[in-house]
C-alpha cells in the first residue's frame, strides 16, 4: 500500500494507511512536499518542542495563497513568544463569564432544531439537518452576526478548508476557493470596523477591546481570529457530533451505557475525539535538521502530524480500534502543548448539549435502512457529508 493522503481510498479510509505510516518514523509525500509523522511518541512530542517543529508556515502548507489573513501573525501560525501575545488577547472572548452565556445559548439553540425533528418523526439526515446547523448558529451567536448567514458561512469554511487538496483541484474548484476567501475576508472586515465604533457582547467586540499590558489586536489579527473561528469551529464541531453517532451505532453496547447513564457522555466525547477525530493533522516547519529514528529531515522542510494516527497507535492505545468509553485518555485531538485548541472548551460543551438532547428527545434514533456512511473527501478533516436516519 502507497501512502498517499490525496488518494481517496485514504480520504474515505485513512486507518489502514496509518499503520503503513506507523511502520516507519517519517514518510516522504513528493505531492505535498512534505514529510508525514504518526506515531503517538512523536506527534506529542513534536507538539511541545515549538523550538524545533515551528507552526510559523503553518497557513502557507495548509492553504498556500488562500491564506485569509496574510497581512499579520496569526494564532495558528506563530510559536512562542508571539503565539504567547496573541493567545493572551484572544483568549479575552473565551472567559468563564462568556463561556456560561454561550452554553445557556447553545441549549436554547439546540432545543430549537431538535424538538421540531423529534415532533416530526420519520428520516432526516443527521448531520445535515441537525449536526451542522447547531454549530454554525452558535458561532453567528458568537460573532455577534445575523444567523441568516450561517449557510453561507459553511460555504465559505468548506472552501477554505478545501484548499488542503489544491495540488489536485480543477481551475473551476481553485476559483471557488478564491471567491469565498476574498468574501469571507471583506465581510468580516465591515464587522471589525463597525465594532471599532460600536461594541456588543460579541466574541469580535471582545477580541477588539481587548488589552493585555497595553497591547492590543490590530484589525487583520481579528480577522484571522474571526475566519479561524469559523473555519475551526464549524464543521469540526459538527464532525465531532455525528462522529459520535457513528461511532454509537457500530459500538450498540456503549451506547446503551451512555444513554443510561449520561455521566458517562463526556467520556464518550473524548473517545470520539481519539476515535474518529474531526481534525487530522497539524502543520510545522523545521527550524533545524532533524534526526527522527534514523530518518533525516532538513531544516526548513514541511512536516504533517497526522493526529488521527496518533490517536490510533498500539503502542499508546490498547485495542485502538475498538471504540471504548472507560479507556484512559491522552488524546491529542486537540493537540498539546503551547498550540492546544483555545476553542476545546467550547467544542465539548457543544457536543455535550446537543448528545444529551439527542438522547433525551431522538432515543430510538438508528441509520436509515442500507445507510453507508458517505465520508467526506479530506486528509485534514474527519467526519460524514451525509448520514441519513430514522427517528
Amino acid at each position: 500500500m502507497n501512502f498517499d493522503p490525496l488518494d481517496p481510498g485514504y480520504q474515505v479510509d485513512p486507518y489502514p494507511h496509518f499503520k503503513v505510516l506507523r511502520a516507519q518514523p517519517a514518510v516522504w509525500v513528493g505531492t505535498l512536499g512534505a514529510w508525514f509523522v504518526g506515531r503517538y511518541k512523536d506527534v506529542r512530542a513534536m507538539s511541545s518542542d515549538t523550538e524545533t517543529f515551528s507552526q510559523k508556515r503553518f497557513a502557507q502548507i495548509s492553504k498556500g495563497e488562500f491564506d485569509y489573513a496574510p497581512a499579520a501573525d496569526q494564532l495558528i501560525s506563530t510559536d512562542p513568544p508571539e503565539h504567547t501575545r496573541l493567545r493572551k488577547l484572544s483568549s479575552y472572548a473565551f472567559r468563564p463569564r462568556q463561556v456560561r452565556e454561550m452554553e445557556e445559548a447553545i441549549v436554547g439553540i439546540t432545543d430549537s432544531y431538535v424538538g421540531p425533528l423529534a415532533a416530526r418523526g420519520g428520516e432526516f439526515d443527521f448531520h445535515d439537518d441537525l449536526a451542522k446547523r447547531i454549530p454554525i448558529h452558535s458561532i453567528t451567536r458568537m460573532l455577534g452576526v445575523p444567523a441568516e448567514k450561517g449557510p453561507v458561512f459553511q460555504k465559505w469554511t468548506m472552501d477554505i478548508l478545501s484548499a488542503a487538496n489544491r495540488a489536485r483541484m480543477t481551475s473551476a474548484e481553485l476559483a471557488e476557493v478564491r471567491s469565498s476567501v476574498d468574501a469571507a475576508r471583506a465581510y468580516f472586515t465591515g464587522v471589525i470596523a463597525q465594532r471599532r465604533v460600536v461594541q456588543g457582547s460579541d466574541m469580535i467586540s471582545a477580541w477588539v477591546q481587548a488589552q493585555e499590558e497595553g497591547d492590543t489586536l490590530i484589525d487583520e489579527e481579528i480577522l484571522g481570529l474571526s475566519i479561524l473561528l469559523l473555519t475551526g469551529g464549524d464543521s469540526t464541531t459538527a464532525h465531532l457530533i455525528s462522529n459520535a453517532m457513528t461511532a454509537f451505532w457500530r459500538f450498540p453496547g456503549q451506547y446503551e451505557e451512555v444513554r443510561d447513564d449520561r455521566s458517562l457522555l463526556p467520556k464518550a466525547i473524548e473517545e470520539t475525539l481519539r476515535y474518529e477525530s474531526p481534525v487530522q493533522t497539524v502543520f510545522w516547519t523545521t527550524t533545524r535538521d532533524v534526526d527522527l529514528d534514523g530518518v533525516h529531515i532538513p531544516a526548513e522542510a514541511n512536516v504533517i502530524g497526522v493526529w488521527s494516527s496518533a490517536n490510533r497507535d498500539p503502542e499508546r492505545f490498547e485495542n485502538p480500534d475498538e471504540f471504548d468509553i472507560h479507556r484512559e485518555q491522552a488524546h491529542v485531538a486537540f493537540g498539546f502543548g503551547p498550540h492546544f485548541c483555545l476553542g476545546a472548551v467550547l467544542a465539548r460543551v457543544q457536543a455535550r448539549i446537543v448528545l444529551n438532547a439527542v438522547l433525551d428527545k431522538l432515543p430510538h434514533l438508528k441509520p436509515a435502512e442500507g445507510t453507508h456512511v458517505e465520508w467526506n473527501p479530506s486528509y485534514w478533516i474527519r467526519g460524514p457529508r451525509r448520514l441519513p436516519v430514522t427517528a
